[in-house]
């Protein structure tokens, strides 16, 4: 077995996998990649089976990326909506169900506790590149934050930024000169994990580290003054973890919704064992795939809000997906 990454995201879910790596079988290839370089590895080796996965949440309306991994072998999908998703994916294309219940494959557990980072009993807010996306909404946030610490001056606040992403103009750290923060609010170089297993509280707007929170046994916030549109905010509604800054009291925090758990998170530390019986007995597959005008006539049935809400986009989104897969992409 080999993993192959094409892309920086998909290295922390593909080393949850490393344990799997004595499995002798040299034409298994687990790809951590987006729909057009794994489609196009695909077809480069034809003879490779092939195993693909998610690096983070797949939203409700982004069915290309289920349809963009329908070659494959197997699909390690992260939640029980994900797979309910898969199968009725597969179903309108006519081959045979391809996924497999993994579970959240960037989670990862903590080896050792450090009590004296948990004493701080940190209230960590986890940045997102493009959410929000417009400069003055990420002044906005960072006022925002300044203002949580302000009112909350005996607790310790921290800004978790991308490293990627810390030299553009419009991530927090870049922005942040235009502050004064206060005291006890300040940027981290705290590995992310680390961060996760010892904060009190997490604080992002859409962030898939709310999963390995709450996998983790954490308290979040997931904040919605910035609305829904373009924010991913939508996968986590029904959660309870939804607040706007100015209703945030930390002695008066919600759980999570249990029944919005069970449908949309599943530890991978569950399902390991199950998948390497899977991956010792597994037998390349050939997905012939026949895209038809009935097979968009069941898209458009399927998926009504999605189409209904920008016809013209979610064509062009799901046409390249399909040409992924059928081998029309270069």
């Amino acid at each position: 077995m080999r993993f192959v990454s094409f892309s920086q995201n998909y290295l922390k879910p593909l080393a949850t996998l490393e344990g799997l790596l004595y499995i002798d079988y040299a034409y298994m290839s687990v790809v951590g990649s987006g729909g057009k370089d794994l489609n196009k590895y695909i077809y480069e080796n034809e003879k490779d089976i092939f195993i693909s996965l998610f690096p983070g949440i797949v939203a409700d309306n982004q069915i290309e990326a289920f349809i963009s991994r329908l070659k494959c072998d197997l699909v390690l999908v992260n939640s029980k909506k994900d797979e309910q998703q898969l199968k009725k994916i597969c179903k309108i294309f006519k081959v045979p169900y391809n996924g497999f219940l993994y579970g959240a494959s960037w989670y990862s557990k903590c080896e050792k506790i450090d009590n004296s980072l948990l004493i701080k009993k940190y209230i960590v807010f986890f940045e997102q590149i493009d959410v929000p996306k417009v400069k003055t909404k990420r002044l906005d946030l960072l006022q925002k934050l300044c203002d949580l610490a302000r009112k909350n001056p005996n607790r310790n606040f921290l800004i978790k930024s991308r490293e990627e992403f810390v030299e553009r103009d419009s991530s927090l750290v870049s922005l942040s000169k235009e502050f004064i923060f206060p005291k006890n609010l300040n940027f981290t170089k705290i590995d992310t994990n680390i961060l996760i297993h010892h904060m009190d509280v997490g604080i992002s707007i859409s962030s898939s580290t709310a999963i390995e929170a709450i996998l983790a046994k954490k308290r979040f916030i997931l904040i919605s003054d910035y609305g829904y549109k373009n924010t991913y905010l939508d996968f986590y509604k029904n959660s309870n973890l939804i607040l706007r800054f100015n209703c945030i009291d930390f002695e008066k925090l919600l759980n999570v919704d249990e029944n919005w758990k069970k449908l949309n998170i599943e530890s991978p530390y569950s399902n390991i064992k199950k998948l390497e019986t899977v991956l010792m007995n597994i037998q390349k597959t050939n997905r012939c795939l026949d895209v038809n005008i009935l097979t968009w006539i069941k898209l458009i049935i399927s998926y009504p809000k999605i189409f209904l809400n920008n016809p013209k986009i979610t064509y062009k989104k799901l046409q390249k997906s399909i040409k992924m897969i059928k081998g029309e992409t270069k």
